[in-house]
């Protein structure tokens, strides 16, 4: 739990401090893109620390499967963040047009898909080692072994499809500031957003809903974790109907600044699941 921890802080912080460091401050820009940039030597200090205590913790007290699946999970976020920010048809000129149609394999994959399915592996990585490694001696056809592994499937692939309409969500919220500082997302590319009208995804969401309720339904998951796709799905729904509440910030971080609540809002829905789940416990 706590290399897990420290492993999601290292990437979170390492994409904000590369996004930092191509801010523009003289164009619109978030209140966290800025906070990052005015303290981005704390937190470069910060990041190398505890990159050196997760290094510790993993080599000295992870079990040797658990280490090298995480090292296949970690080349895969390494590959995700070149091909984000190293880009070669990253635009070099602020606020310029999105592209009109996918230049490399990867625009074809929206980095928000990307973020969430990565995300949701490594909060599930434990878990898929440990039952990989319980069913070793253990044949497909045992339903034993087949149904543990289903419900887990299926509760990785929901919380990637949280995830990922959580950073759709976010884009959308923030489509102009990354239009004006040229940041890449499904909102400001041209190829998606003909795809993505607000009401689209407003759709989408009980769509969403309702998958969750029928895959439970199937798989025969446990009420508790149907209960918290469907509670998910209802939350990111209502951030479409909030109203655009931005907040201005001129200092310390240089106007200007925005903070859109509605972002808070859909983070805010990721604690769902585990709430709904003490709830049954």
């Amino acid at each position: 739990m706590i290399s897990l921890s420290i492993s999601v802080w290292l990437i979170y912080v390492a994409d904000r401090l590369l996004d930092a460091t191509k801010l523009d401050l003289a164009q619109p820009h978030t209140l966290r893109h800025g906070f990052y940039r005015h303290h981005r030597r704390l937190f470069l200090g910060m990041w190398i620390a505890m990159l050196v205590l997760n290094t510790f913790v993993v080599v000295q007290y992870l079990p040797a499967a658990l280490l090298r699946s995480g090292l296949l999970l970690g080349a895969a976020v390494l590959a995700y963040g070149a091909s984000v920010h190293f880009a070669a048809n990253r635009s070099s000129s602020r606020g310029a047009e999105p592209l009109s149609k996918p230049t490399s394999r990867w625009d074809y994959l929206p980095k928000e898909v990307r973020v969430g399915t990565l995300f949701a592996l490594g909060v599930s990585l434990t878990v898929w080692t440990q039952l990989s490694g319980s069913q070793q001696n253990v044949t497909v056809s045992d339903s034993l072994a087949v149904g543990p592994i289903w419900a887990l499937a299926a509760a990785t692939c929901a919380i990637a499809v949280l995830f990922s309409c959580n950073c759709v969500l976010v884009a959308r919220f923030e489509r102009a500031v990354d239009r004006a500082q040229s940041f890449p997302s499904i909102a400001t590319n041209l190829h998606w957003r003909k795809r993505t009208s607000a009401h689209d995804v407003g759709q989408g969401k009980m769509v969403i809903a309702m998958f969750a309720l029928s895959l439970g339904l199937l798989l025969r998951l446990p009420v508790s974790l149907v209960l918290a796709m469907l509670a998910s799905g209802i939350g990111l729904t209502v951030s479409l109907v909030l109203p655009n509440s931005p907040w201005t910030a001129t200092a310390p971080f240089c106007s200007p600044t925005t903070f859109d609540i509605r972002s808070v809002w859909v983070d805010a829905v990721l604690w769902t699941p585990p709430l709904v789940m003490l709830c049954f416990t």
